[in-house]
């Protein structure tokens, strides 16, 4: 198993897991450090009692540092599964607090990692929440901002194209989602998949897509009332999926 050529450094982190428990990686799973920060000052964070790690940090300059190898199982997203499936990536914001800004030049630089990790390990196409994934799937919190989720599609067709040497992703290249259609009652929307953070709701009826069945909930894209603006979280009830 080989690691990304782009890290200038290699940090290693204090915690992390030996192997994979006999899982192999299946996705790249986005964070962000929610500071601004070079990828060798958030390295020194994963060097102290802080029982977290992560495989790859992008910084504020676009820097590129490696903390664990791909081999291994870094301690990042909350969730064991997903850890020993995933490599991970934090990435530096260049503003602290809304919605969790990261700058262009750090984006360009997340965007070639991610591309060169799929190819790699020979994840084909991206396609959003299967194999690339974000913090908030599998716990509660804000990770990676709202800012990283409203560039989740362009992340994705960037990185194909890259791997498609260049060449423009055609429409039928992607997945279609599913339509989600909501029951009589209104359903609330949560930030993962343990249902126990509130984000949004959906109206009673309310048809949006249905991106991937994630641990047994629904992850829909929906609209918020009254605005031009998407959100993304999952839903307890199945709905009627087609």
């Amino acid at each position: 198993m080989s690691n990304s050529s782009l890290a200038n450094m290699f940090i290693p982190a204090r915690w992390y897991t030996k192997g994979r428990d006999g899982r192999h990686i299946e996705m790249i799973t986005l964070h962000h450090m929610a500071s601004i920060l070079t990828a060798e000052q958030c390295g020194k964070v994963f060097q102290g009692n802080r029982k977290a790690s992560a495989h790859y940090g992008v910084g504020i300059y676009g820097d590129i540092a490696q903390y664990v190898d791909e081999a291994n199982t870094a301690w990042a997203n909350g969730n064991w599964d997903s850890n020993c499936k995933a490599v991970t990536i934090e990435t530096s914001n260049d503003e602290t607090g809304g919605d969790w800004h990261i700058g262009e030049t750090t984006l360009q630089s997340l965007i070639k990692l991610v591309a060169d990790i799929a190819k790699r390990n020979n994840l084909g196409k991206l396609v959003r929440g299967k194999n690339l994934t974000w913090h908030r799937m599998y716990m509660a919190t804000t990770c990676p901002g709202e800012y990283m989720l409203s560039k989740i599609d362009y992340i994705i067709q960037e990185a194909n194209k890259i791997n498609d040497n260049n060449e423009p992703v055609k429409e039928e290249d992607f997945e279609v989602a599913k339509v989600y259609k909501n029951g009589s009652q209104p359903e609330i929307v949560y930030a993962d998949t343990n249902l126990t953070k509130k984000i949004g709701s959906l109206n009673a009826w309310e048809q949006c897509e249905c991106l991937a069945i994630v641990n047994g909930r629904y992850l829909v894209k929906y609209k918020v009332d009254g605005t031009n603006n998407y959100k993304c979280g999952f839903c307890k009830y199945s709905g009627g999926v087609s």
